[in-house]
This record gives C-alpha cells, sequence and structure tokens, in this order.
C-alpha cells in the first residue's frame, strides 16, 4: 500500500473476507507498506478492505484550506483525482464549501475527527479513472472471485483525507524526516509587566512585510491571563469561525484567495489572573504547527520572541464604559494597583459636571453602573478618573 507519490503506508489494517466462507482473517502493513496472507485456501472468493482510522491530523494544515478554496473557485484546480478525494472532507462526492468548515474545524480542534469521513481512504491502485474530476465511484476493495494462483499485486494507493499538498507522513522512518517548511519567520509582541486582575491587550507582528495568504498557530498564556477579546483587523473576513479555545489555549487558523501584504497578525486582550510578564506567559502550542503561507504557497514556520525592552505595569487604567453608546446603564471599569480614594466625574458636552461618585478602590480591576437616571439626557459625555494624583479621560455617549 503506497501514496500516490510512492511513499509506502505502515499501520493500515487489511482485511481479508473468504466470501466463500465468511471467515475474515487480518494483517497490519509494516513500513514497507507490505501485507501479506499465506494460509488461504484456492478456489475460494476473497474480499480485500484496507482501513486506517488514526492520525486524522497528519498531513492537514491551513494550506490545505487555501488549496481547496483555489479549486473550488477554480483559480487553480487539483491536478490529480487523488487529491480530489482528498478534498472531500465529508465524504459526500463532490468539493464545496462546507468541505473547508469542516476540515478547518478539525485544525482548530472543534472536532477530534472527520464527522462523516475516515482519515484515510484507499483506492484500488489498478482502478482507471473513468473522469478525473469526477473521481468518487473508485474501487476501494479488490475482489478475487476465485483464487486460482498467488496473487502479488493486489496493491493500493492510500489518500489521506484532508491533504492536498502531499505533506502527511506515512511511516515513522518518514515522519521523522518530514520537513516541508522554507524558512522561519519570527512572531514578535512586546513584552510587559502585568498585575492581577489588570486588563492587558497584545499585539502580535510579523518581524517583517510579508504577501500573506494564511497563517495557522497555537498559543498558551499558561494559566496566567484570560483571554477576553481577538482581534484582526488588516486580515479580510476574519471572525469566529477563524480560532477556538480551551483550556490548552488558543488556535486560530486564517486564508484568504488573494495575497494581502502585511506584517500585522492580530491583537488579543486579557485579564491577567496573577502577576507576571508577558514574555513568562506566552507560548506556542503543539495543537498545530505554527506557520504562515506566502503568495507563493511557500511555508515559512513561526517562533515567538518578545522585545527586549518591558514595559511598566501601569499604576492604573480607566477602560471604555460597556456597552457604549448605551440607553439604560453602562459599565465603567477602572485597574488600580492598590486600594486608594478615587472620584469619577461626569460631564457633559459643555463641560458642566453633571455627575460625582467618590469611593475607595480596591487592588486590581474595579466596576460601577452608571444609570442615564444620574445624567442630564441624551448626548456626549466625557468621564474622569482622578486617583492617587493621576487623572484619565474618556467619552461615553448616551442615546435614547
Amino acid at each position: 500500500i503506497m501514496s500516490e507519490t510512492g511513499e509506502e503506508v505502515e499501520d493500515v489494517e487489511v482485511e481479508l473476507m473468504n466470501v466463500t466462507d465468511n471467515a475474515m482473517i487480518m494483517d497490519m502493513t509494516n513500513q514497507t507498506g507490505t501485507y501479506a496472507f499465506n494460509a488461504v485456501d484456492y478456489y475460494d472468493g476473497y474480499a480485500i478492505n484496507p482501513t486506517k482510522t488514526t492520525d486524522p491530523m497528519n498531513g492537514v494544515s491551513t494550506l490545505d484550506l487555501v488549496l481547496i478554496q483555489k479549486h473550488i473557485l477554480k483559480t487553480d484546480t487539483l491536478d490529480s483525482p487523488y487529491k480530489m478525494i482528498a478534498a472531500d472532507i465529508n465524504g459526500s462526492s463532490n468539493i464545496s464549501a462546507t468541505d473547508l468548515i469542516e476540515l478547518r474545524k478539525l485544525i482548530l480542534g472543534i472536532h477530534e475527527t472527520f464527522q462523516n469521513n475516515e482519515p484515510f481512504v484507499f483506492v484500488d491502485q489498478d482502478y482507471e479513472f473513468v473522469d478525473p474530476r469526477d473521481p468518487w465511484a473508485y474501487d476501494s476493495t479488490i475482489d478475487i472471485y476465485s483464487l486460482f494462483v498467488n496473487e502479488e499485486e493486489a496493491d493500493f494507493i492510500a489518500v489521506k483525507i484532508g491533504d492536498v499538498n502531499n505533506s502527511a507522513a506515512f511511516s515513522s522512518a518518514q515522519e521523522s524526516a518530514s520537513n516541508r517548511s522554507s524558512g522561519e519567520i519570527k512572531l514578535m509582541f512586546n513584552d510587559q509587566e502585568f498585575k492581577a486582575g489588570q486588563e492587558v491587550e497584545l499585539s502580535l507582528n510579523l518581524e517583517e512585510s510579508i504577501d500573506l495568504v494564511g497563517f495557522q498557530l497555537g498559543i498558551t498564556t499558561n494559566g496566567m491571563l484570560d483571554l477576553i477579546d481577538t482581534k484582526a483587523t488588516g486580515l479580510a473576513g476574519f471572525g469566529s469561525s477563524n480560532f477556538a479555545y480551551s483550556d490548552n489555549g488558543l488556535v486560530i487558523s486564517w486564508n484568504q484567495l488573494e495575497a494581502v501584504s502585511t506584517e500585522r497578525i492580530m491583537t488579543l486582550k486579557f485579564i491577567a489572573t496573577v502577576d507576571g510578564y508577558m514574555s513568562e506567559a506566552l507560548t506556542l502550542t503543539d495543537n498545530v504547527r505554527a506557520e504562515v503561507y506566502n503568495d507563493m504557497l511557500e511555508v515559512l514556520d513561526l517562533s515567538l520572541e518578545a522585545s527586549t525592552e518591558v514595559e511598566s505595569a501601569e499604576e492604573f487604567v480607566l477602560y471604555q464604559n460597556k456597552p457604549n453608546p448605551f440607553t439604560d446603564n453602562s459599565e465603567i471599569a477602572f485597574y488600580a494597583e492598590n486600594s486608594a480614594l478615587y472620584t469619577l466625574d461626569f460631564i457633559d458636552i459643555n463641560g458642566r459636571l453633571v455627575h460625582t461618585v467618590n469611593a475607595v478602590s480596591s487592588k486590581g480591576v474595579n466596576r460601577m453602573m452608571i444609570s442615564t437616571d444620574e445624567l442630564s439626557g441624551t448626548g456626549i459625555y466625557y468621564y474622569r478618573l482622578t486617583i492617587n494624583n493621576q487623572v484619565e479621560t474618556k467619552k461615553m455617549i448616551v442615546m435614547k
């Protein structure tokens, strides 16, 4: 059993069914992709059926999404029937946007395996595709109607579902030598100090601008920060379907048809759960291989690197009220390094003081609600926080 490109496929379970007496025996392919059945009866009929249900992520990446999307939109079609079979993620005998959705869910870890397909499918090596552009009527078993002589050419082509660029490793020997990267690029961030309860914003940027068509990465904060928001303003179409997070961290997968020249990747917003530094908290995970893809469809490995200068944690931060604009109530929050007296003034567009709150803050994030009943009608207001002889002001809008 071999791949389309000739790699031997290890650990395939091959079932031999004697259709004459319904007896079944099994063998596993070795490192050379070979299987054998020796103790068989002549003149009986047999069916040979290979299966491999493990390792669904083998050879799968966001680059496959790029290539499948190009095929769907007919800008660059897949050049073999085996690649088309691999692109049919949901086993529906066609290639559509649904396949893109299902494959991205696998990459993001939302699904642990394919929902309506097996990780590997197998095609009789002697099968001739009547129409290579419509390959799904292939023979997946080899039938021997009556065994008269030794059969030494019952061979199969293995197809790894989701892998349309032939990057899967099919044996342990190949896996150790597999490297499809064309180089490396650094993913940079500013190191910064943070305090427990503080809201922290982090920008992730490539070390240089490239013509980007996609990327994927897994990232964790090692329990030191809780993610509250994810933004990628420079990446078209980026939304909630491009990321997923769990106790193991955040996984991101994004691609688009046309390359965008950028070094900006995304901005993450966290609430700190402990005191610490960003360089201590942030690491790449092995959920997916961290990599980007340029307009030549080259793969560049991503490495994470913090700036050498450390931004100190601020003594206090005033956050934007939520929601804004608002019609009834809105929450105002601020971070204070220590407990202290504070004053929060509300000023209308004409500079008139309309409401004041005097209180004592607690260490960490403080929250309070402001009601439209405490203000003087609709319009633009400014709220000004004074604490420890420091002042910060933000704008809010009251609507009907």
